[in-house]
């Protein structure tokens, strides 16, 4: 009667002993396939720390099975907004270390709108082939005329024009031009003059 008694006993620690394991692998297994909740979302803009400047990080992708972050250089274009990329390099880091080192959310972009390169963007242009522009409003020649807009440098090409008697607009003396930054054209030529077809314009007075 002992005996059994003992041999009751055992099975009985045992049962107890495997339960317990069983619940304890069970609550592994839940916790490694717990959800993970992602800080950041493709398309988020990050930083160490809150600011307006540039460049800063921008979420391309997330890895599930890695969990890892797809991040990669982002920069604003001249008015302030975001953004482009450089080139089309990325980097792979774990999602812990992103979250961590990188704490800061400035702001969300459409990775679609997000292109690769500062000319990949043509600004909004003041002027177009044609116009005759001055430092100020004038009546009186010689101005400027646009002639063309390159978007790869983000430069106007323009020449000097000049009225004829009839003070209608215009030659020019020669076939030279000058090629500057749009930015600088827009502000220190800031006035608009006139508009001329530029297949009209010749070269040398036509009398």
């Amino acid at each position: 009667m002992r005996e059994k008694t003992s041999l009751l006993i055992v099975l009985l620690i045992f049962a107890v002993l495997a339960c317990g394991c069983t619940d304890s692998d069970t609550q592994r297994a839940d916790a490694q396939n717990a959800p993970v909740t992602m800080k950041y979302q493709p398309g988020d803009i990050i930083d160490e720390a809150p600011t307006n400047d540039d460049p800063c990080w921008l979420v391309l992708s997330y890895d599930s099975k890695t969990d890892e972050y797809e991040t990669a250089v982002i920069f604003k274009y001249d008015d302030g907004t975001w953004g482009y990329r450089l080139n089309e390099d990325s980097d792979w880091d774990k999602r812990d270390f992103i979250e961590e080192y990188y704490p800061a959310y400035i702001t969300h972009v459409k990775l679609s709108d997000v292109k690769i390169g500062d000319s990949s963007r043509t600004p909004e242009l003041k002027y177009r082939p044609g116009d005759i522009i001055d430092e100020a409003p004038t009546n009186s020649d010689p101005c400027w005329v646009i002639l063309a807009y390159d978007p790869e440098t983000d430069e106007y090409e323009r020449a000097v024009i000049f009225k004829y008697d009839d003070g209608t607009w215009g030659y020019r003396l020669d076939a030279d031009t000058t090629w500057s930054e749009r930015t600088f054209t827009e502000e220190y030529y800031p006035a608009y003059i006139a508009h001329v077809d530029p297949g009209r314009i010749r070269i040398g007075y036509q009398y």
